[in-house]
């Protein structure tokens, strides 16, 4: 019979019981070592063998039972002749006979115990402990990606929770083993025991964990992989003769390929109309994907709640009845929900950041559990941007698709015909007229592109060619001069619009550039049009209070404060626009302007920290970050300057000034060639504003220079006169340079 021999983690053998008995009487085999053969159930210590350490003679005369205990009761030992060699030649002949045993799988050894325990504790537990976490999240978010149905999940989630059951008894068994080898091989058995304690504590851990976790996901599996999606079937319906589509009942497996279908087959639909109880999450962000993509408004006149609250999330605009409700909870998985996991909330998390809800509504919305729901007031979800506009109950499918993308207006009145109805309901009609007539160019640089309305207040969204960032304080006065001249010109003799400003309606121009930069906004009521200041006594006294209350309000303040710094008051406008702020948390446009007012001041600190949280609501505006970059570069902050600069290059590809203004980062570092390469781009771009063109020319030609190139230098200034002959930097850098302007 062959014998085996462990000591320190290391193996060695085969050698015969004879054999094993000499190293045991000249000292090659200690008591403490482990030594097993074929057959054996357990490793023993090498002092509880019987007859090891017997005299030679003893070995020789001896029974089975007192020789090789492995022998059967027929089978008599050999005896082995001893050995007169020196001890040197003892020990040549013991490195001949430790041969390195074959070594089996490493998951058998480990099964068995007989992996180190160093091996089997740190890296077999803890590490690849930590791996198969890892790997778990990994295969998650992937499975996350894929439409694969609810059989292959449920599949799924049963395979993944039988293989982690699998490997941690794996883990926890060999590690058992391989410490209590370690305690009846070593002189110091406590860190065995120390182990052993640690998977006692595992065993409790893991046995919890099934049952609180583990178990219950197992079941939901099982379930969805037998019994298939039990959500509640969805239901489609056109409304507004093909213009229109509600979704109503559960968001099931399929729900938004349905939806597609009836997308593509008609093309004219512009509003979904969202009631449904929810379902699965993944369907509510294909769906939320696709009317985005196809910039379809949405709109809830009973309940949306769970997944179906994504869906709506989605919309262009977002409109909410006045009796409708959202509902907001915790993901789920069976009876698991985000308090057992925190992970299944990332995607929905991340749905509500991407729309610019605020982190006080994520954090309760996601603190509701999976088996109770929040349903915000209407003034909390439109505090948090989550509905745009809140509207009359008593509107009809009809005239809630007066809702569509609408933008600015001149509109028709009702039919004479028609009952009495509210301000709101006659505004909300108009408008549907109104918006068919969208987009219109008004000849002069600037297009009408969107009108809603929001109580009883008509908004207009008004697009300028050009990019107003770049513009002096002096050039968008001169702009909002020339609106306002507008406004009491025109508008405020226009009888269908005034018709509404008699009855209380009031009007709100937002102008903005091509980059989505709202640069000012224009108010009209009876108080603008000086031949309607003085209005019939009773419409005065229901709305002179209003009014003021109005001007107190966030657009008040905020164009005051738009005001006080075209002054050049900068500290008032910063009064006004904290109080605009406080009044309208989601108005990124004050904040942008409030750190363009701390920028003034030359306080960069401020300045970051409103453009950051303008960022934070206008995630995709490329104008900010190319704001805050000048900032950072003004700070000294060059590669936090570069990076933002690129960031709004990424979100608008022609976003001139934004490469002109990282070339000239990246001259400041040095970098030249990068430098005139982004100049080069911003050129090539032609950006509609004087200024920003010339000066391109202008830092190129001054790179050159820095590079040694004096003729290009030479060129650009030149080229920068043929645009403006009045440019006095470029005549001083050719006289600087020998060259006659």
């Amino acid at each position: 019979m062959q014998w085996f021999i462990g000591r320190d983690g290391k193996e060695s053998g085969p050698v015969t019981f004879s054999d094993l008995s000499e190293r045991a009487r000249d000292g090659r085999l200690r008591r403490d070592d482990l030594v097993w053969c074929q057959g054996m159930q357990n490793r023993e210590v090498a002092e509880q063998i019987p007859g090891l350490w017997a005299s030679p003679e003893a070995s020789e005369t001896s029974g089975p039972d007192q020789s090789d205990p492995s022998q059967s009761q027929s089978q008599a030992v050999p005896s082995e002749p001893i050995t007169t060699e020196p001890p040197q030649s003892d020990v040549s002949a013991a490195k001949a006979d430790l041969r390195p045993m074959k070594k089996s799988n490493f998951i058998v050894r480990h099964w068995r115990g007989e992996l180190p325990l160093p091996v089997s504790y740190w890296i077999l537990v803890v590490l690849l402990g930590l791996v198969v976490v890892y790997l778990c999240g990994v295969a998650a978010d992937a499975l996350a990606a894929v439409d694969i149905g609810p059989l292959a999940i449920g599949l799924y989630v049963v395979a993944l929770i039988t293989l982690l059951l699998a490997i941690t008894a794996w883990q926890l068994v060999g590690t058992w083993r391989s410490a209590g080898n370690y305690m009846k091989s070593s002189k110091t058995p406590f860190w065995g025991g120390l182990a052993r304690f640690v998977v006692i504590i595992a065993c409790i851990r893991a046995a919890v964990d099934f049952y609180t976790l583990a178990g219950p996901m197992l079941s939901a599996g099982v379930n969805l992989a037998l019994r298939g999606d039990d959500t509640p079937a969805y239901q489609l319906r056109l409304l507004e003769g093909g213009k229109e589509v509600e979704l109503s009942g559960g968001m099931p497996y399929g729900t938004a390929d349905a939806l597609k279908a009836i997308l593509d087959a008609g093309p004219d639909i512009k509003l979904v109309h969202l009631n449904s109880d929810g379902g699965w999450i993944v369907e509510g962000e294909k769906i939320a994907r696709m009317i985005r993509s196809r910039k379809i408004d949405t709109f809830t006149s009973t309940e949306c709640s769970s997944a179906c609250t994504i869906a709506f999330l989605g919309g262009t605009s977002r409109y909410l009845s006045s009796k409708g409700r959202l509902g907001f909870h915790s993901a789920s998985f069976g009876s698991i929900d985000a308090k057992d996991v925190p992970e299944f909330n990332d995607d929905f998390r991340r749905s509500l950041r991407a729309y610019g809800a605020p982190s006080w509504f994520i954090n309760k919305a996601m603190r509701t559990s999976s088996t109770s729901m929040w349903y915000p007031t209407h003034k909390e979800l439109k505090t948090a941007g989550i509905i745009t506009h809140s509207v009359d109950a008593t509107s009809t499918a009809t005239v809630e698709k007066s809702f569509d993308i609408a933008e600015i207006q001149r509109t028709a009145s009702p039919p004479a015909s028609s009952p009495p109805m509210t301000l709101n309901k006659l505004l909300i009609r108009a408008a549907k007229k109104f918006n068919r007539q969208l987009p219109i160019d008004h000849g002069n640089g600037t297009t009408t592109v969107r009108a809603w309305i929001e109580n009883d207040e008509w908004h207009y969204l008004k697009v300028a060619e050009g990019d107003y960032s770049v513009l002096t304080t002096e050039g968008l006065a001169e702009a909002e001069k020339f609106e306002q001249n507008f406004v009491q010109t025109s508008l405020c003799k226009d009888e269908k619009i005034m018709k509404f400003v008699r009855k209380g309606a009031k009007y709100v121009w937002h102008i903005t550039d091509q980059n989505g930069f709202e640069a000012y906004r224009l108010r009209l009521d009876s108080e603008t049009c000086p031949q309607h200041r003085h209005a019939s006594e009773p419409m005065r006294k229901k709305q002179g209070d209003r009014a003021i209350a109005d001007y107190d309000k966030a657009i008040a303040y905020f164009n005051r404060g738009l005001a006080y710094q075209k002054k050049g008051e900068v500290d008032l406008a910063i009064a006004n626009y904290t109080k605009a702020t406080k009044l309208n948390p989601n108005d990124f446009i004050a904040y942008y302007n409030r750190g363009k007012a701390y920028n003034e001041k030359g306080d960069y600190d401020r300045t970051i920290a409103d453009l950051t949280k303008a960022i934070k609501l206008k995630p995709k505006l490329a104008q900010v970050y190319n704001n805050r970059g000048a900032v950072y570069d003004s700070k000294g902050e060059v590669d936090r300057a570069i990076a933002d600069y690129t960031k709004a290059i990424a979100l608008n590809p022609k976003y001139a000034t934004a490469y002109s203004n990282r070339g000239v980062a990246y001259g400041s570092k040095g970098a030249f060639d990068r430098a005139i390469a982004d100049y080069t781009k911003a050129i090539a771009l032609k950006p509609n504003v004087a200024l920003a063109y010339t000066l391109a020319y202008t830092n190129r030609g001054y790179t050159y220079e820095k590079k040694g190139d004096k003729e290009q230098a030479i060129a650009d200034y030149r080229k920068v006169l043929e645009i403006d002959p009045s440019d006095q930097i470029a005549k001083n850098n050719l006289k600087r340079l020998g060259v006659t302007p």
